[in-house]
């Protein structure tokens, strides 16, 4: 409730900085629908944006319909362990930020199909490994499983913030990275509610398998047809400059 309240007031500043843009003689500010499709037009203009969004859109789909359900899982899997889900997690973050900390010695990334394309198989191998093991499992291996979704979500993430700093058109890049953000609180809200109720339909070792699959041959896809998917080999206008990836990324280009 407080964050409509606040939306409605800030709806009404802009109206009234719509009006003093009247009063003064000044072109009406862009309406919030006309920036919208505006931003849309821009992201099927480049063949490396829309598919980059599409790819990872489908690994933040992925990961937030079976979120929720590692406990599930951990439950089914190991019913005397409670602790497991605790380690699980811990697990899948330290993955993401080990690869983070490779990525930080990049200071240009050249083949986007090699990095999100790998990044979609590592999460949909993970996930479809969770699915596949039974009871008295071995630790060890479901937390080799969570290791490999997390380097795989730590690979997309920022991978995916490269790519907008890099191919989206000058002084969009604000606009395009909040474009995703509003995609992705979408798939916050409905994908975990989802994703609970395919489980109590199906079991949770059937969706980590089918989610996992799916995901799994996705991420194939895309390194399979990787010239046909991004174009060239090569991508990237601008350089990042000294420092490495993750540092430049901070700093980006104006919006």
């Amino acid at each position: 409730m407080i964050s409509v309240g606040i939306l409605l007031l800030v709806r009404h500043i802009d109206r009234e900085d719509s009006n003093r843009f009247l009063e003064n003689g000044d072109v009406e500010p862009e309406t919030y629908w006309k920036s919208w499709r505006s931003n849309w037009r821009s992201i099927f203009q480049s063949k490396p944006l829309w598919v980059s969004f599409t790819f990872s859109l489908i690994a933040f789909l992925a990961i937030q319909l079976i979120d929720a359900q590692f406990v599930v899982l951990t439950r089914e899997l190991f019913p005397l362990h409670p602790s497991i889900f605790g380690w699980l997690i811990s697990v899948v973050g330290l993955g993401a930020v080990t690869i983070l900390l490779f990525l930080n010695r990049l200071t240009e990334i050249k083949r986007y199909s090699l990095f999100l394309g790998s990044a979609v198989f590592l999460i949909g191998s993970g996930i479809f490994a969770m699915g596949m093991m039974w009871m008295d499992t071995e630790i060890w291996m479901i937390l080799l499983a969570g290791l490999i979704i997390g380097v795989g979500t730590g690979i997309f993430s920022v991978v995916f913030s490269y790519i907008l700093q890099v191919e989206s058109p000058e002084g969009k890049v604000g606009q395009l990275s909040g474009m995703y953000e509003s995609l992705t609180g979408i798939i916050l809200i409905v994908a975990p509610v989802t994703g609970g109720f395919l489980v109590q339909l199906f079991g949770v070792f059937t969706i980590f398998q089918v989610v996992g699959a799916v995901t799994f041959g996705i991420g194939l896809i895309g390194l399979v047809f990787q010239k046909w998917l991004w174009g060239s080999w090569r991508r990237g206008r601008r350089k990042n400059g000294k420092g490495g990836l993750i540092k430049n990324l901070t700093k980006g280009p104006s919006c």
